[in-house]
């Protein structure tokens, strides 16, 4: 629960104080109105903290793949700000980070050493709901949109590549989630010092 937990939390809903004119079924519509596109900022900003967090907490090794994925994100936000396109796209990919509230109280649950069984029981099954409708459904929605609409070159090809590694990674928490919370015999005898929470 470090610096970045409270923008973590802000982040997904920043770009919905804006009412972008298109219908969410064309995230490849451009939009560049200055004011929608300065909320797009907030996000990237986010992700570049967070990333110096990491570094600067000397916590590269452990958590190498979140500054992966930061790296991704800022790169695709960057791009989506220079070229003002794909803006519901990027919303649609903000809803990812809906479910690190949710993950964050599982993560407070597990060090908080509270005797709370039926209140980490509770959330384990919200975790699993809310993975699946921020973290998994939009990201195969966005994924199936790029590889079936986008043109494959320039822009349209950097994004969809980063959207596939997005993919990788989200599939391996969330196998990690599931074995961490449901399948918690698969991990016995295993050395988990120095991993992060999620697969705690």
């Amino acid at each position: 629960w470090g610096p970045g937990a409270v923008p973590a939390v802000l982040t997904p809903f920043s770009p919905f104080f804006c009412s972008p004119p298109q219908p969410l079924a064309v995230p490849g519509a451009a939009l560049r109105h200055p004011g929608r596109l300065q909320r797009l900022r907030a996000p990237a900003r986010y992700f570049i903290h967070d990333s110096l967090d990491i570094i600067f907490n000397h916590q590269s090794r452990s958590s190498w793949e979140y500054l992966v994925h930061h790296a991704m994100a800022i790169s695709a936000f960057v791009s989506l700000i220079i070229t003002g396109r794909f803006l519901v796209a990027a919303m649609l990919l903000l809803l990812v980070e809906v479910s690190n509230i949710f993950l964050t109280a599982r993560m407070l649950l597990k060090m908080s050493n509270v005797p709370s069984p039926a209140l980490y029981r509770a959330n384990k099954y919200v975790n699993l709901v809310m993975y699946f409708a921020f973290r998994l459904a939009p990201q195969a929605y966005l994924t199936w949109y790029f590889l079936r609409h986008v043109e494959v070159q320039g822009q349209g090809a950097f994004l969809t590549a980063n959207l596939l590694l997005l993919d990788a990674m989200i599939l391996m928490y969330f196998s990690r989630l599931l074995r961490s919370d449901f399948c918690p015999s698969l991990r016995q005898g295993r050395d988990v010092d120095g991993e992060k929470f999620l697969i705690d």
